[in-house]
C-alpha cells in the first residue's frame, strides 16, 4: 500500500509543480536510458551493489544531486529495505521492513550523488511477473481484497505500486526526491508499453473516523469504480455519495484538505491521492481496513497513459533530456 509519512502530507500540487528547475547531468547521447520504448538488453536496468553503496549502471534519470534507477538484486534490495525500515519502521500499519513481496518486485530507487545512499523508493509489482510467480496472491492487493472473478487479464496489464517512502532526514528535499521518482517511473512505463494501468492503495493511518470517512466518501463519489472485479475483505464505511452535478471534484478536494489540516496538519488528504485525482483516477474497489484496523485503504486505478502525460510535463519542468 502507499503509506507516506504524515509529516509530509501537504498539497501535492504545490510539491510537484511549484519547484525550481534543475539542470541535468551529462548523459551519454548513445545511451537508451532516457528513451522510453527503446528495447534494452536483459538486465541492463539493474544497478550494481558494491559494499554499502548503490552505483547506477544504467539509470532512468540523472540529476546533479541524485539519480533514479531500478534494482532487483537481493543485496541491493537489502540496503533499500534497511533504509526504508529506518525511515518508517516495521511495526503497525504499512510494515516497511523487508517482506516476501520485496523478493519478486522491482524497486525504483532515488540515490544521493554525494554518498550513493538511498533517499527513497517505490516498490514496483510488474503484472506479468507477479502472475507468473503466484497469480493473484502474489499481488499485495490480495491481502485486503478478494477477486470476484478471474482477474488475470486485468492484472497482466497492471503495475502495482506499493511502499512509497522518502527518508526522514531529507524532509526539506522531499518534494524534489518524490518528483524525481515519479519522472523515473515515466521512464519505466515507457519500457513496458503494454501496461495500461497502475494500481495500488493509499492508506489513511490513524485518522479520526469522521475524517477518514469523509476522504473515502469524496473519492467514491467523484472517482467511482469502473469495474467490480475486487471487493474488500474488511470493508470500510463511506458516507452518503449523493451526487450534485455542478460540483467540482478538485475544488471540493482542496476544501476538504484545508478543513482536515486545520484540525490536524498531519491528517490532510494524502499527497498521492491528490496527484492521482489531478491526473484522473478511479477507485479500484470499495475501500477496506488493513489488518491492524488503524489504516483505511483506498484502492486506486490510474491510466498509465494519464500518468505518462503528467510525468512528461514534470520532466520538461526539470529540463531533463532523453
Amino acid at each position: 500500500m502507499l503509506y507516506l509519512g504524515s509529516e509530509v502530507g501537504v498539497d501535492v500540487l504545490e510539491r510537484l509543480h511549484a519547484l525550481p528547475a534543475h539542470e541535468p547531468s551529462e548523459v551519454d547521447p548513445t545511451s537508451t536510458a532516457m528513451r522510453p520504448g527503446t528495447p534494452r538488453p536483459q538486465g541492463s536496468i539493474l544497478q550494481r551493489y558494491r559494499s554499502d553503496e548503490l552505483v547506477m549502471t544504467d539509470p532512468l534519470l540523472v540529476l546533479p544531486d541524485l539519480a533514479v534507477g531500478v534494482v532487483t538484486d537481493s543485496a541491493t534490495v537489502d540496503v533499500v529495505c534497511r533504509e526504508r525500515q529506518l525511515a518508517y519502521g516495521s511495526d503497525g500499519p504499512g510494515n516497511f521492513g523487508r517482506t516476501p513481496y520485496d523478493d519478486y518486485s522491482e524497486h525504483l530507487v532515488a540515490t544521493s550523488a554525494a554518498d550513493e545512499r538511498p533517499l527513497g523508493s517505490i516498490r514496483l509489482g510488474f503484472g506479468p511477473r507477479l502472475l507468473e510467480h503466484g497469480g493473484f496472491p502474489a499481488f499485495e492487493l490480495s491481502r485486503y481484497w478478494k477477486a470476484n472473478q478471474a482477474p488475470d487479464d486485468f492484472l497482466y496489464s497492471a503495475l502495482e505500486i506499493t511502499r512509497v517512502w522518502i527518508t526522514r532526514d531529507r524532509v526539506p528535499e522531499y518534494r524534489s526526491i518524490l518528483r524525481a521518482l515519479w519522472i523515473g517511473l515515466q521512464g519505466y512505463l515507457g519500457l513496458h508499453s503494454h501496461l495500461d494501468h497502475i494500481i495500488g492503495a493509499v492508506a489513511l493511518v490513524d485518522y479520526p473516523p469522521d475524517a477518514a470517512e469523509r476522504v473515502v466518501t469524496h473519492f467514491v463519489r467523484f472517482h467511482p469504480a469502473s469495474q467490480t472485479i475486487f471487493s474488500p475483505i474488511n470493508p470500510a464505511p463511506a458516507g452518503s455519495v449523493e451526487w450534485h452535478g455542478d460540483a467540482d471534484g478538485m475544488l471540493e478536494l482542496e476544501g476538504l484538505n484545508t478543513e482536515l489540516r486545520s484540525r490536524d496538519p498531519r491528517k490532510g488528504v494524502p499527497p498521492l491521492l491528490y496527484l492521482y485525482a489531478s491526473v484522473g483516477m478511479n477507485v479500484l474497489a470499495d475501500p477496506g481496513y488493513d489488518e491492524t484496523g488503524r489504516g483505511v485503504l483506498i484502492p486506486v486505478q490510474v491510466s498509465a497513459h494519464n500518468l505518462t502525460d503528467s510525468f512528461e510535463a514534470m520532466r520538461r519542468g526539470l529540463q531533463v533530456t532523453r
